[in-house]
């Protein structure tokens, strides 16, 4: 008959079986160790080798608890990542095109670069339906000869934006093509319409580039970087350095 003591009446140390019972089996388990027929040869009240390493416990801080010193770390490393992030693409480059767009004006392009650097600015080309941009203008006295040319066919009715430098972006580097035309009597219209539409281009792509930084400088700003912190509820170590529970626990 099986007994809680041993032949000699002591307690038996491992259960009523002389095997580890359920819950100290599975704790050994979990700290890595192999228990019963998977012990390797360690028998019931051997002595267990501990586990090795050591456990550190960390104290993690939100950010109005850091000192001032962590704080600034802390805005500095959030203020990387933002800008690492950030892209005109995300709203600000499809909402212009489709602005530009109401003007006669596709197959656009977008070219930017910033922010801080010489030859740094934003700049796009695209196809323009030359009648469609000279009404979205209300400039249609301006140009009847080149009108009646283009419905003829003597003149181009589109041209293209064009970038003549592909170091920069800024809106220096793009103009108006050429308008291809055989009518003598449209010429002066047509050169005007160039120089129109180059400056048309030109002013847009500045209030482009405009608008691109300052959305950059608001994301940039401490109160920006703040709010980030704040809804995503970051926590730090004491020195500023953010705290993640999954790498910490490897």
């Amino acid at each position: 008959m099986k007994t809680n003591t041993t032949f000699k009446g002591a307690p038996k140390p491992y259960g009523a079986t002389g095997h580890f019972d359920e819950p100290m089996r599975h704790k050994l388990q979990g700290s890595g160790f192999k228990t019963g027929h998977l012990a390797g040869g360690v028998s019931a009240g051997m002595p267990m080798p501990a586990p090795k390493g050591r456990v550190v416990e960390i104290r993690v801080y939100k950010f109005d608890e850091l000192s001032p010193k962590a704080q600034e770390k802390a805005l500095n490393d959030q203020r990387d990542f933002e800008s690492e992030i950030w892209d005109a693409k995300d709203y600000i480059i499809p909402n212009f095109k489709e602005d530009i767009e109401k003007f006669g004006i596709s197959d656009i392009e977008v070219a930017y670069s910033g922010f801080g650097s010489q030859g740094d600015g934003a700049s796009f080309t695209g196809l323009v339906n030359l009648p469609k941009f000279i009404k979205s203008q209300k400039a249609e006295k301006e140009y009847p000869n080149l009108l009646k040319d283009m419905e003829k066919g003597e003149v181009d009715d589109s041209v293209r934006i064009e970038r003549y430098d592909s170091q920069y972006s800024h809106e220096m580097t793009v103009s108006s093509g050429t308008i291809h035309s055989k009518s003598k009597k449209s010429e002066k219209e047509t050169e005007k319409l160039e120089d129109e539409l180059t400056k048309f281009v030109r002013d847009k792509s500045k209030k482009l580039y405009e608008e691109m930084q300052v959305d950059y400088d608001d994301r940039m700003s401490d109160e920006s970087l703040k709010d980030a912190i704040e809804a995503n509820e970051y926590e730090y170590k004491g020195n500023g350095e953010m705290f993640n529970e999954a790498r910490e626990a490897k």
